[in-house]
């Protein structure tokens, strides 16, 4: 079987791990690693930070609160959470 030369060309690129842009190939998760880099570096950050109103905060705390007067039940019933089959 032969193999055309433009096929084995692209196949040796493919496996030298370099692209058609001439740069190394990125590994998965560099992306994320690149972001997460960026917010712990604080060198992307706003120089005003986002603030919440006075009465919006104090109406999500108290949101907050009242979720303790209840509690964590130890099952969920399922028929809410799944459709029947």
């Amino acid at each position: 079987m032969r193999i055309h030369a433009g096929m084995l060309l692209l196949l040796l690129l493919l496996l030298s791990g370099v692209s058609w842009a001439g740069k190394p190939a990125t590994r998965i998760g560099d992306d994320a690693r690149n972001w997460l880099e960026l917010q712990r570096g604080h060198e992307q950050a706003s120089e005003s930070p986002d603030r919440v109103a006075g009465e919006v905060a104090d109406r999500a705390y108290q949101r907050y609160l009242k979720s303790f007067d209840h509690p964590i039940p130890e099952q969920y019933p399922r028929a809410g959470f799944v459709e029947s089959q």
